[in-house]
């Protein structure tokens, strides 16, 4: 299952929100599993215009599985919109540096 707005939220980042509440990401098999679970919270957020939840949910994500968020691209691609359309945290600094992103 996806969370991504477009595909299992059908365009509506609160839809795929609602559909986050409803999974638990620790009974998810795999811990890529997990980890994409977390990256897509981070879209269904930028995408509602929920800056720090989305920076938050990319580093769930890379917390469970740090290389597979560092070399994901929709993690890569949304740490770097991050960086450029607002204010940045050194958490999100932090992040972008190992993931290998130059800001």
């Amino acid at each position: 299952m996806t969370l991504r707005p477009g595909r299992g939220g059908a365009g509506n980042p609160g839809s795929a929100l609602n559909a986050a509440r409803d999974l638990v990401p620790q009974q998810l098999p795999t811990v890529e599993r997990q980890a994409r679970y977390y990256c897509d919270l981070a879209t269904a957020y930028a995408a509602w215009g929920r800056r720090d939840e989305s920076v938050r949910a990319l580093l769930c994500a890379e917390r469970i599985a740090p290389q597979e968020t560092h070399t994901r691209p929709a993690a890569r691609t949304m740490a770097q919109g991050l960086l450029v359309s607002g204010r940045t945290t050194t958490e999100l600094r932090g992040l972008a540096a190992r993931s290998g992103l130059t800001f």
